[in-house]
């Protein structure tokens, strides 16, 4: 075994006391409060936002996305279809947070 895989072997095992595990989640709470870690974050987030942006704008990616445009308005059941498909889903989505709501609602104990 490599060094990297005992050291994975060795987390794996110091992580699954479910003290370490809390003692992990305080560590990273902190460590994401700090400054230099939100800046990090922060631009992350916007570089990705600036590359997927300019990742639509690139004329390949636009004539992909006008052929599956032209595609899919050519067939107005499946784009019924889908559509129905997703509004359903969204129902159930929300159908089971409710139940789980209600749940954890009624079972509160003080």
């Amino acid at each position: 075994m490599t060094n990297l895989e005992n050291r994975r072997k060795a987390n794996r095992k110091y992580y699954s006391l479910e003290s370490n595990k809390e003692k992990k989640r305080q560590y990273m709470v902190s460590y994401a409060k700090r400054p230099y870690v939100k800046a990090k974050v922060k631009k992350k987030y916007k570089d990705r936002k600036d590359w997927w942006k300019a990742y639509y704008q690139r004329p390949h990616v636009k004539a992909k996305m006008k052929v599956y445009a032209k595609k899919y308005n050519k067939r107005p059941k499946v784009k019924i279809a889908r559509h129905e498909w997703y509004i359903n889903k969204l129902i159930k989505e929300n159908d089971k947070l409710h139940a789980e709501n209600t749940d954890r609602f009624t079972n509160y104990s003080r």
